[in-house]
């Protein structure tokens, strides 16, 4: 089960890839810290710069996404890294694929379910407040509401969802190779 674990936490990073594709830099700290509390200003600039953003929709799209590309990314990932591996017999790697093909669908139930929770936008979205507020000012955020409001700003919007798809592909060309080993580790 652990093995099947790190297939399926590998692909997921691949899907997921293209959300950071565009960062600025690398991601210095992934621990998130408990939030400060944050100036009701703020808050209401944030609030509104997310729903200027569409920030809901958008990642319920990603979501949506990344559910259909995901049974097909892990169930490649798990293949490859079984047949792989140089320690198991012809006869293990069939049993091995075997059962992937029962795990794997299971497993991506239980993501199903978590992706689809009503909830979970509504976390992210809460969640969101207290990461904006610590790098932007109200009056940034304004800015940045009044850019999306703007036909460039729509148009951002409108693509990148396309842009997220491609770059996802890019990712998986350029961040495969480098998982696929990984996966051959662990598997072994």
């Amino acid at each position: 089960m652990k093995k099947l674990l790190a297939l399926l936490l590998a692909s997921l990073s691949l899907a997921g890839a293209p959300a950071v594709s565009g960062a600025a830099g690398p991601v210095v700290n992934t621990i998130v810290e408990p939030a400060a509390p944050v100036d009701p200003k703020v808050e209401k600039a944030v609030k509104e710069l997310l729903v200027a953003m569409k920030f809901r929709e958008t990642m319920g799209a990603n979501f949506q996404m990344m559910l259909k590309r995901m049974p097909a990314m892990i169930l490649q990932n798990a293949t490859a890294g079984i047949n792989a591996n140089t320690k198991l017999t012809p006869e293990e790697k069939k049993a091995a694929l075997a059962k992937a093909a029962v795990d794997i669908p299971k497993a991506i139930k239980g993501m199903e379910a978590t992706f689809t929770d009503p909830t979970l936008l509504d976390e992210l979205n809460s969640a969101m407040v207290p990461l904006y507020a610590r790098h932007f000012s109200a009056a940034e955020l304004g800015e940045l509401a009044k850019f999306y409001g703007t036909p460039i700003g729509q148009k951002m919007l409108k693509t990148m969802p396309q842009i997220l798809g491609e770059s996802m592909q890019v990712s998986q060309q350029v961040m495969g190779p480098r998982i696929q080993k990984q996966i051959e580790q662990v598997v072994k």
